[in-house]
């Protein structure tokens, strides 16, 4: 071996040593490609996290469920806080802030995150930007909201934030891009996550205000809610179909973005179409599982299975109009966590918690 050549082997040797050190050192969150999760710190290419949400307008039952299935979970996210008109950060009204579940979640190694949406409380209205301008605009107001959010995580110990600001104007990206960075700072600082929430998208045509470069470099997880690809007030169709979820992964694919801190938003819940008689299809009602199967037991239906979408549906008549049912199930789940693996996102989030087909936890503890 030539001196040259033994000085180049010293020095990747000594490399080579260094990043070890580091890697056994520096904190999960400061650590790219690994998340700190209750169970173990493990780079997101070994597992696929699971994050469950608890709802609080459907707390009991969401928590029962979470009780039943925590082995099969790694983060919750508690959907509990939202921005008064003002833009002052505060729990919805009718939220119950159980300690017993940070509790529990705790005992069993699951990380509890903090959800914040600007949905008001009021009833009737619907994603709130403007509520969100009054957060984001400048950066006294930014420095303000961090300022409650830090208090609020310490106070309550979270593990961190869920950011779950959507329906934004396109003219607000740069000053959401601001908060993200400043508040993944701060959260960073006291060693906590932060996670945000995007829209499914399949081009850049219209972004809902959100940054997806901004956020995946900044944030620890970037939750994309990959589901309402036909919704309440859309003609019938699938809610999430697997080539539409493959142009949604492939987007951030495209975009080079960090795949591990990718989480891939899958729904749990189901829509009942009415035709009208104009032959066009009305507002669609909401379905959990178990009204599901009420509507295919009370109307002896044939189900289907549709293998391009890998989605069930099924049809029905009731007092003489046409009802047409879309909605998922733990076969349809199964497909979208074979998505999951293809494009190797970092974790699967379940929206949500207490209307669930039971069948899924089979497939999710199968990603431990």
């Amino acid at each position: 071996m030539s001196p040259a050549t033994n000085r180049h082997s010293t020095a990747v040797y000594r490399l080579l040593l260094l990043v070890l050190v580091l890697g056994l050192t520096v904190s999960p969150i400061e650590w790219p490609g690994v998340l700190p999760i209750g169970r173990a710190s493990v780079s997101a290419i070994e597992r696929t996290l699971v994050v469950a949400s608890i709802p609080y307008w459907d707390q009991d039952r969401a928590f029962q469920s979470f009780r039943d299935h925590a082995a099969a979970v790694d983060l919750v996210s508690l959907f509990w806080y939202t921005l008064d008109r003002r833009g002052r950060l505060q729990p919805y009204r009718h939220a119950e802030i159980d300690r017993h579940i940070i509790d529990f979640a705790h005992r069993r190694q699951v990380k509890v995150l903090a959800l914040i949406a600007n949905l008001p409380d009021e009833t009737g209205r619907s994603w709130d930007w403007r509520r969100v301008d009054r957060v984001i605009a400048t950066k006294s107001q930014r420095s303000r909201f961090i300022g409650q959010v830090v208090k609020l995580v310490q106070e309550h110990g979270y593990d961190g934030i869920n950011l779950d600001f959507e329906e934004l104007r396109e003219s607000q990206r740069p000053a959401f891009s601001a908060l993200v960075r400043e508040l993944a700072s701060a959260l960073h600082r006291k060693k906590k996550l932060l996670r945000v929430a995007v829209e499914a998208l399949v081009d850049s045509s219209h972004t809902h205000g959100k940054d997806w470069r901004v956020i995946a470099q900044h944030a620890d997880q970037m939750a994309v809610m990959a589901f309402n690809e036909h919704w309440d007030d859309s003609q019938p169709g699938p809610i999430a179909s697997v080539p539409w979820v493959r142009r949604v992964l492939s987007y951030a694919r495209l975009l080079r973005l960090p795949m591990q801190k990718i989480h891939l938003g899958i729904p749990l819940y189901g829509y009942d179409w009415p035709q009208q008689a104009s032959g066009r299809y009305g507002s669609a009602e909401g379905l959990e599982y178990d009204q599901v199967l009420a509507r295919q037991r009370q109307h002896s239906v044939v189900k289907r299975f549709d293998a391009r979408s890998a989605a069930p549906s099924f049809a029905f008549e009731q007092n003489g109009q046409r009802h047409t049912v879309r909605y998922e199930n733990h076969r349809s789940l199964r497909h979208k966590l074979n998505l999951a693996k293809e494009f190797g996102v970092g974790g699967v989030s379940l929206w949500r918690l207490g209307g669930e087909d039971p069948g899924i936890w089979t497939s999710l503890l199968k990603l431990r």
